[in-house]
């Protein structure tokens, strides 16, 4: 049994420890082949159990929920067979080995390094974007803000909005479609300043008195470019629309889809009796993420019964009390302390993932793309009973088509949109209801992507400012 386990023991040797003659070179220095052999040996595997390590991390095996496994694998697999290889090159030559190693940290140096100019960037987009607005950059963290406004007395919260409460058990009987009604609310950051506002008496964005006039002139409906996000209050879209029309009263909240829209048409507005209800369809998410994940929700998607309403306008204190509650232990200190620390966890392992340089060079493990298998048949549904509901108080429904940003920034994505968005004008046409397309207006634009606080955020203040230009001018012309 010694005798085999010698023989073992040096045929193992033999193959993980080359001896000078194999290697191609003469014998040196004891203590500098170790050392060599040691660094070439070292940086091989820790290179081979990186390539393992991002292959299980990429698998679709962790995360079957993903429609679209191909990309995945093919990073995976990609993965596997390099660490494979980087293992078989143990067997180099040393000195092969030792350039191999020198280039493969060569190489790593360099691609973190570029990961770091670009995470550097990235972190100065929101600081660059204040610079070129004129407006002073606040470094805060949302809670930080609002914790420092409760210091001061002010009743600062959060907004909280409906696609927040999805999958969650607020209450089986009620999902708020706005915020917590009548406080400062801070929301977001992307041109230097937050954008901190008094929510109304529904939770919603707009100037005092719309709710007790007997008739508006215009509602909007819509997503966070609806409601106007990390822009002033005065300069989003809904502002400009006040220029020619007063009484508009804006509804739209971050995270909301088709569903959601309905929802609020039917709770909020058949006592107010609009003439004109714009309703903002975003093309970046409202099929693809929010329709799938709203469907998956009880109570919105009992609106597309003719008659079903939760009866919002008159259980506001309700409301409230179910979203404090949901935010209440987020402005506690060790809460703040805690998503710090969890940002920070977050950011290393986007930084050894190479997230950055991946996104910038189109290696996205899932690509942003038009969607393919979008369910128009549920979109038609949704649609059908808001224009109804609209029509029941003698008002128009115009749909508002919010292309993708993406369209401005990859042509290659531009055609394979397209098709969709046709689509949806015929859906539209179909239904008899006005479309107004905002594509035409920002392709007019020298570069629509200015328009853009930064990029893949909202607009800035002279986006929204086109964006509600080219609505408002539509509704005058529709109401001649």
């Amino acid at each position: 049994v010694a005798a085999e386990q010698m023989a073992l023991s040096n045929a193992l040797s033999a193959w993980w420890y080359p001896t000078p003659a194999r290697i191609g070179m003469g014998v040196t220095g004891g203590s500098s082949y170790l050392k060599s052999r040691w660094f070439a040996n070292f940086v091989l595997i820790l290179a081979a159990l990186l390539a393992l390590s991002g292959a299980l991390i990429v698998s679709p095996l962790w995360d079957a929920s993903r429609p679209d496994s191909s990309r995945q694998w093919a990073f995976s697999g990609a993965l596997l067979t390099a660490a494979g290889i980087l293992l078989l090159c143990l067997r180099l030559p040393l000195s092969a080995r030792i350039s191999l190693s020198v280039t493969l940290l060569s190489i790593g140096v360099g691609l973190y390094a570029m990961e770091g100019v670009l995470r550097w960037q990235n972190a100065s987009r929101v600081r660059y974007a204040a610079a070129r607005a004129g407006n002073r950059y606040d470094p805060r963290m949302r809670l930080e803000v609002l914790q420092d406004l409760r210091r001061s007395g002010v009743e600062a919260w959060p907004l909280v909005f409906p696609a927040d409460m999805s999958g969650r058990e607020a209450s089986p009987s009620l999902f708020p479609l706005g915020g917590i009604s009548k406080v400062t609310t801070v929301h977001c950051n992307e041109i230097g300043p937050y954008l901190i506002y008094r929510s109304d008496e529904h939770g919603f964005q707009n100037p005092p008195g719309l709710w007790e006039l007997p008739e508006l002139q215009v509602a909007l409906v819509g997503d966070s470019f609806a409601q106007g996000n990390c822009v002033a209050s005065d300069q989003n879209a809904a502002a400009r629309i006040r220029a020619d029309f007063p009484a508009t009263l804006n509804l739209g909240m971050e995270g909301n889809g088709p569903l959601a829209e309905l929802a609020g048409i039917r709770e909020f507005l058949p006592e107010l009796h609009p003439r004109q209800v714009v309703w903002v369809f975003c093309a970046a998410n409202d099929l693809v993420f929010d329709l799938p994940r709203e469907k998956a929700e009880p109570i919105l998607r009992k609106y597309l019964e003719p008659t079903f309403r939760q009866g919002l306008r008159s259980r506001q204190d309700e409301v409230d009390a179910i979203l404090r509650r949901r935010v209440s232990g987020l402005i506690e200190e060790q809460t703040m302390l805690r998503r710090k620390n969890q940002a920070k966890w977050d950011y290393l392992q986007g930084w050894l993932r190479l997230r950055m340089l991946r996104h910038s060079v189109g290696l996205r493990l899932t690509p942003r793309r038009p969607s393919v298998e979008t369910d128009l048949e549920l979109l038609r549904s949704v649609l059908e009973a808001a224009r109804d509901s609209v029509s029941s108080w003698g008002g128009k429904l115009y749909f508002v088509y919010l292309p993708s940003q993406e369209v401005f920034l990859d042509p290659k994505f531009a055609r394979e949109n397209e098709p969709e968005r046709r689509s949806i004008l015929k859906l539209l046409d179909e239904l008899h209801i006005s479309s107004i397309d905002l594509l035409p207006a920002f392709q007019s634009q020298k570069d629509p992507n200015a328009l853009y606080a930064i990029t893949g955020a909202h607009f800035n203040p002279q986006g929204y400012q086109l964006m509600g230009k080219t609505i408002a001018d539509a509704l005058k012309a529709g109401s001649h």
